[in-house]
């Protein structure tokens, strides 16, 4: 009867081995899993991270292309028709009218324009200065030089402007 005792309490011991083992391989097996999870939820953070900043690049390079589009360079023409459909809306007469010199920037270019123009009165004057400043070609005045006539030609302000414009280079 000693022998079953005996060969029982061998095989509690055994099996409490293999649960001691099995439960020890268990354990680094969660170890590992846990780290592995751990690593792909840092992962996966970085790479929502990079998702945002890509999305913050793209919308500031939409940005930047519509301001290069509106910037973009122009016919000379067109910048002269501009300004001549202003000042008629204005009833100011365009005296003269002419491209000057065209200043070269490492990015952009800067086209200039000089023109005499006769106004009736300041006022009127005014008015076409703030409308070539607040148009959407982002005109500039560079320098102005005003008199007063008063003869049998013309009674009002003359006004030579230098106006420039931002033309993006490529």
């Amino acid at each position: 009867m000693a022998l079953p005792k005996l060969f029982k309490s061998k095989v509690i011991v055994v099996n409490l081995i293999i649960i001691i083992i099995a439960l020890f391989i268990a354990i680094k097996i969660y170890q590992s899993q846990t780290k592995e999870i751990e690593s792909w939820q840092i992962q996966i953070e970085e790479e929502q991270t990079k998702q945002k900043i890509g999305k913050n690049i793209s919308k500031l390079d939409n940005r930047l292309q519509q301001y290069r589009n509106q910037y973009v360079r122009k016919d000379t023409a067109i910048f002269m028709n501009n300004i001549s459909n202003i000042a008629k809306e204005l009833g100011i007469e365009i005296v003269t009218l002419k491209p000057a010199e065209e200043r070269a920037y490492k990015n952009y270019t800067k086209p200039e324009f000089s023109f005499t123009v006769r106004a009736p009165n300041y006022e009127t004057l005014v008015r076409f200065i703030n409308r070539l400043e607040i148009n959407s070609d982002f005109y500039t005045i560079e320098a102005l030089d005003l008199s007063y006539s008063d003869d049998n030609n013309f009674k009002g302000l003359t006004a030579n402007l230098s106006v420039s414009s931002i033309a993006v280079t490529e």
